[in-house]
């Protein structure tokens, strides 16, 4: 169990999801509470390991999905955060006030909205995004979350449901049925960028084998490649990544999506502030600022770095994985 603590607010025991999610918490001597996270004033190192171990379960209403472009059409706002402490997460911006992980339970009000997106949509797959705020496989053991949409997704003709991961899924998962309605994308990195930036995570062995093991399962598995670093030996140290997953995976790979290392100016300060030793190229003038789609600026590689990037990933890919599709370099 990746959390030691669970805190349910009122309004998820009216939900009947909730409610069974607190019972089979309280079975297995969990001790869940029930109350309401006040906001801190700091966040330093010991109070962002003791958020990403608390799992806080609610339930609010929706209306609508956020486009998660270029991933899905829709983010799926289910899950929030995940107990991985990699430093240069995107995510770690919602630290300062709140550093936990939360789960929405309100399930039949998401399902609604999805088929209201699929009937919208009636001649094409309408696809949504899991993993737009969060790593969902940790959720799978206390909430059984993941196994539960992907067999809702499993009834849904037009509809896909994409997963992206560093974990390992749960045997729920793996026997769960999905009708090949469900893609998951395990996330992999240079061993190297595990071993500094990914705490907390399965190695990059674990994740290749938690990809076969999918493949096994009947799932549609893609490989996710970030972030990826530019620094000075980045292209031998990809090409021997693309090397190992060709004799690990072989020709089972469907996808590959890439994504270069970006990050905001909040985010500098929340990662130097937790991980004051950090060793993340974050220096501003080497970089180009880019306004993203949620109204905030980040800081990205310049442009004819992204362009040696996407035709370099172009190039070995094809080359080694004759039947997989890259889908974006960004």
């Amino acid at each position: 169990m990746y959390f030691q603590k669970f805190i349910f607010e009122p309004s998820a025991l009216k939900t009947e999801y909730g409610r069974a999610i607190f019972n089979s918490l309280s079975s297995k001597g969990l001790n869940p509470q029930i109350g309401k996270i006040k906001a801190r004033t700091e966040c330093g190192y010991e109070q962002f390991r003791e958020g990403k171990r608390t799992l806080i379960i609610g339930s609010r209403n929706l209306s609508r999905f956020e486009t998660c472009k270029p991933s899905a059409n829709y983010q799926l706002p289910i899950l929030t955060g995940c107990p991985g402490m990699c430093e240069y997460c995107y995510l770690i911006t919602r630290m300062g006030e709140k550093p936990y992980v939360k789960i929405n339970i309100n399930i039949d009000n998401i399902l609604t909205i999805i088929q209201n997106y699929i009937n919208n949509n009636p001649n094409s797959i309408t696809s949504f995004e899991l993993s737009a705020s969060s790593d969902p496989l940790p959720f799978e053991e206390p909430t059984g979350i993941v196994s539960k949409m992907i067999e809702n997704f499993a009834d849904m003709p037009n509809g896909k449901l994409r997963i992206c991961t560093k974990f390992e899924p749960e045997t729920s998962i793996l026997n769960a049925r999905h009708n090949g309605h469900t893609d998951f994308r395990f996330s992999l990195n240079t061993e190297n960028a595990i071993k500094e930036f990914e705490h907390a995570t399965p190695s990059l062995e674990r994740r290749i084998i938690a990809a076969q093991k999918t493949i096994d399962a009947g799932y549609n598995v893609g490989i996710m490649l970030a972030p990826v670093f530019l620094n000075d030996s980045w292209q031998n140290d990809y090409k021997l990544l693309l090397d190992k997953i060709k004799d690990k995976l072989g020709d089972n790979i469907r996808t590959f999506e890439v994504v270069t290392h970006r990050y905001t100016s909040r985010a500098k300060g929340v990662i130097t502030n937790i991980f004051p030793e950090t060793k993340l190229d974050m220096e501003d003038s080497k970089r180009k600022f880019k306004m993203g789609q949620f109204g905030y600026g980040k800081y990205v590689y310049e442009k004819d770095k992204i362009n040696e990037a996407r035709e370099f990933f172009k190039s070995e890919i094809e080359r080694r994985f004759k039947s997989a599709e890259l889908l974006y370099v960004v």
